[in-house]
């Protein structure tokens, strides 16, 4: 097959990035996160819910088909990460009683940021993943890999240099990252002694509807400027 570009969009372990001899500096995190899909049980129908709680935060996310991902963060050492144990720490911290049995996926992941030096490598461009490594909290990794083929899949229509394609993607991927680190962070195990001052300062931010606002238009990558390339 012959073309005038390659796309690798081939995620953190690049077969593309790797043989081009590109690095991917960064480094790993101690977050580490149990996830799994059970079916929907609860109330909160279309709703994503964040529990924080002073063992580690627990995410929750609607899904298709009435089901639903629940997310835990555990500890490092925890080696058990079967359906069983989710539906136990869901339980602990939600109060929500889950099926162990009726899970049908069951992921352990820890998370890492790292970045190659440039996405565009000749004729040659990296994308997603294979450009930059994320935390996958709320969902950005995905929401930066899709404008990344946005934007160049606009360059390469308009027929346009790839320059600004580093300046404007990988600008974006390191304020994806920085949220992600916030969020990481306020969702680790505390001390008792911390975890109200922690539940005070957060309902006092979350009761302003402007950054109510901006966080989602943050996460979702469709604030002002989020558009890579103006539509010709």
């Amino acid at each position: 097959h012959r073309a005038r570009w390659l796309a690798g969009a081939d995620g953190v372990r690049s077969a593309v990035r790797r043989d081009l001899g590109v690095g991917f500096a960064g480094r790993e995190h101690r977050d580490r996160y149990l996830m799994g899909d059970f079916p929907e049980t609860t109330a909160l129908a279309h709703t994503a819910a964040l529990f924080l709680h002073q063992q580690g935060i627990v995410e929750s996310f609607p899904l298709p088909a009435a089901r639903r991902r629940w997310v835990v963060r555990i500890e490092q050492t925890q080696v058990d990460d079967s359906p069983g144990m989710l539906a136990e720490a869901i339980l602990d911290r939600t109060g929500y009683l889950l099926d162990a049995e009726a899970c049908t996926m069951t992921s352990n992941f820890g998370t890492a940021t790292r970045m190659a030096p440039s996405m565009v490598h000749g004729r040659v461009v990296l994308l997603g993943d294979a450009a930059h490594q994320i935390s996958p909290i709320g969902g950005q990794g995905l929401s930066l890999g899709l404008a990344d083929a946005q934007a160049v899949a606009h360059l390469i229509a308009a027929r346009a240099p790839m320059g600004a394609l580093d300046d404007r993607r990988l600008g974006a991927a390191r304020s994806a990252a920085r949220r992600a680190q916030v969020n990481m962070q306020l969702g680790r195990a505390l001390p008792r002694w911390a975890v109200p001052l922690r539940d005070s300062a957060i309902s006092c931010l979350a009761a302003s509807a402007w950054l109510q606002g901006k966080v989602a238009r943050d996460f979702t990558m469709t604030g002002p400027g989020q558009r890579s390339v103006p539509v010709a």
